[in-house]
C-alpha cells in the first residue's frame, strides 16, 4: 500500500488532474500517510496481546530523537505553524514506515522493483504521448515534480543492482526510466549506483556514462536553459546558505530555529522563486524549507550535531561489505540530498524510510520482522 501510493497513486493522480484542465491538488498524500498511520495503529489495537516483533531503525535514529524533540519543544511558538511542521515532516514519514513496518511487515525487494517499473511506465507513456501532442521533445511532468519521480525509481534501481534474482531487463527498464525523467541529479545518483554494482560490465557502464550526458545537455535544450552557474537555483540556494553560516555561525551547531524566519539574504536569481514559496504559505522572509537540499535543511533547522551523525552513519553504510543496497542507498542520499530535501519530501520520505527498515534488517540478519515472524508462525502449525 505505501509503495502504490508514491509510486503510481500519487504520480496518477496528478497525471489525471492536468489531463482534464484542472490544476492537480497534491497535498492529499499527507493526509493519505496520515491515514495509513491510524489503518496501522486500529490493526495494532485489534491484535494487542498478540506476540509482535519491532522492526529495527538504525542506532543514530534512536541518538538523534531526543535531540530532534528537544529542539522542536524549544522552537515551538517561535515560528509560524506551518513553516515549523513542515520541519518535523521527516519525523511524520519515519513514525508512519515504522508502525507500518511493525503492523503489516516491511515491503519485499520484489514490491520495491515493481513499483519502480510502473512508475517508469507512466513517464515513459507521457513523455511518448506528450511529445506525440507536442510534435517535439517534452520533458514528462509526472507527479508534479519529476525529479521526485526520477528518485524514486533510482530506489528502485538500488534495489534491483542488490537483488541477484533481479534480471538485467528490470536494471535497464528502471535506469532507462530514470532518463526518461530527464532529471540530472536522478541521472547523475543513477549512474553513481550502477558505477558502484559488480554486476553491470564495463562497457555497459561506459554506455550508462554517455547516455547520461546526452541526456543532461537535452535536459538544458528543451527547458530554454542556460548553461550558467549564476542562474542554477541550486547553486543559487547554496551560495546563499554558505553567506549565512559566515555570517552567523553560532546557529551551525544546534540550529537557527525549527521553522524560524532566518537572517539570510538571496540574490536576485532566487527573489521570484522564493517570494512566491512565502506568498503560497501566507509568511514573510526567508526559512529552511526554501533551500530544497537535504543537507542544508538539517544544518539549518537542526544543526551540525544531527547532520554530523547522519552523514557518518551514510558514509559507514557506503564502506561496509555486508550489504550492498546499504552501499547503494546511501550514496543515492548523499548525492539526492545536494539538491533535494528526500526524506521532506511527500512522495519520497515513506519510500525511503522503508528502504532504511530493510537495509537495518539486512545489517542486523538476526531480527525479524512481524511479518516473517508470522510467517514462521503459521508455517509450523499443522
Amino acid at each position: 500500500m505505501p509503495l502504490t501510493l508514491a509510486y503510481v497513486a500519487f504520480p496518477l493522480a496528478d497525471m489525471a488532474q492536468r489531463a482534464v484542465g484542472l490544476v492537480p491538488l497534491r497535498s492529499w498524500i499527507d493526509a493519505a500517510w496520515l491515514i495509513l498511520c491510524f489503518v496501522a495503529l486500529c490493526k495494532i489495537l485489534l491484535t494487542m496481546g498478540h506476540p509482535r516483533c519491532f522492526s529495527r531503525l538504525p542506532v543514530v535514529i534512536w541518538i538523534i530523537f531526543p535531540i530532534v524533540f528537544f529542539l522542536a519543544f524549544i522552537s515551538f511558538g517561535h515560528s509560524p505553524m506551518v513553516t515549523y511542521a513542515m520541519e518535523l515532516k521527516p519525523v511524520i514519514y519515519v513514525f508512519t514506515a515504522w508502525l507500518w513496518s511493525i503492523t503489516f511487515g516491511t515491503p519485499t525487494k520484489r514490491a520495491f522493483v515493481q513499483a519502480g517499473i510502473a512508475l517508469c511506465a507512466l513517464i515513459i507513456a507521457e513523455l511518448f504521448i506528450g511529445s506525440i501532442i507536442q510534435r517535439s521533445l517534452v520533458r514528462p511532468v509526472g507527479s508534479g515534480e519529476v525529479n521526485y519521480d526520477a528518485c524514486l525509481i533510482v530506489l528502485s534501481l538500488c534495489v534491483a543492482l542488490s537483488d541477484p534474482v533481479c534480471s538485467g531487463q528490470d536494471i535497464f527498464l528502471l535506469f532507462g526510466g530514470v532518463l526518461a525523467t530527464f532529471s540530472r541529479t536522478g541521472g547523475m545518483a543513477a549512474l553513481a549506483v550502477l558505477l558502484l554494482s559488480r554486476r553491470v560490465p564495463k562497457l555497459l557502464k561506459l554506455g550508462a556514462v554517455g547516455a547520461s550526458l546526452a541526456v543532461s545537455i537535452v535536459s538544458f535544450l528543451i527547458r530554454n536553459l542556460q548553461l550558467d552557474i549564476n542562474q542554477i537555483d541550486r547553486y543559487l540556494m547554496w551560495a546563499s546558505a554558505l553567506d549565512l553560516f559566515h555570517s552567523d555561525p553560532k546557529g551551525l551547531v544546534w540550529g537557527y530555529g525549527v521553522g524560524a524566519a532566518l537572517p539570510a539574504t538571496g540574490s536576485a536569481g532566487l527573489a521570484d522563486l522564493w517570494i512566491t514559496q512565502a506568498e503560497k504559505l501566507d509568511v514573510s522572509g526567508i526559512y529552511a524549507f526554501q533551500y530544497h537540499a537535504l543537507w542544508l535543511r538539517l544544518l539549518i533547522s537542526w544543526g551540525s550535531v544531527t547532520t554530523g551523525l547522519l552523514l557518518l552513519t551514510l558514509l559507514a553504510w557506503v564502506l561496509q561489505r555486508k550489504s550492498l543496497l546499504a552501499r547503494f542507498l546511501a550514496t543515492v542520499i548523499l548525492l539526492e540530498g545536494l539538491s533535494m530535501g528526500v526524506i521532506y519530501l511527500s512522495n519520497i520520505g515513506v519510500p525511503v524510510w522503508l528502504l532504511i527498515i530493510l537495509v537495518e534488517r539486512e545489517i542486523h540478519p538476526s531480527r525479524l520482522d512481524h511479518a516473517e515472524t508470522s510467517q514462521l508462525t503459521t508455517s509450523f502449525i499443522p
